[in-house]
């Protein structure tokens, strides 16, 4: 069974930036292997650097992407998400005031100040959300949480 990981898991979105950016590296890398830029000052880039930089990117995908989590350990990070969800829409402003704030005196201020106060707890139930739910992109947000 694997245990949760303990950096943060990166959004489906910045998994596929990441894979991206790898590809570019990829594909400047064959370029100067077939000749580009040769005997020019593109002759000189460092290809060592850029296979580096191609490696630290596979790490970074690999140490921030979600794990299979099966059975207990599964149990418990939803019911630690459940717990966080219960603390922290405490006070939350609704969705209709969040929409009409000029009917609602004092609501932004509200709501900066519910976000500054449970900050952490969101953190970490976006982290397990991101865990749970790997392919829903929709699942770490918050506000789908917020009453209407």
């Amino acid at each position: 069974m694997a245990a949760p990981k303990k950096t943060q898991i990166l959004a489906n979105s910045e998994i596929t930036s990441l894979q991206e950016e790898k590809r570019e590296l990829e594909a400047a890398l064959k370029e100067i292997d077939d000749g580009a830029g040769s005997g020019t000052r593109g002759g000189s880039i460092d290809k060592d650097a850029l296979r580096r930089q191609a490696k630290a990117i596979d790490q970074k995908i690999e140490a921030g992407s979600p794990v299979n989590v099966r059975g207990l350990a599964k149990d418990k990070m939803a019911d630690r998400a459940k717990q966080l969800e219960e603390q922290f829409t405490v006070g939350m402003p609704t969705r209709d005031q969040m929409r009409n704030p000029g009917k609602y005196p004092g609501v932004i201020r509200q709501n900066y100040e519910w976000q500054k106060r449970n900050s952490s707890a969101i953190k970490e139930w976006k982290q397990l959300q991101r865990q749970l739910e790997p392919g829903d992109p929709t699942m770490p947000s918050q506000e789908r949480l917020r009453r209407s």
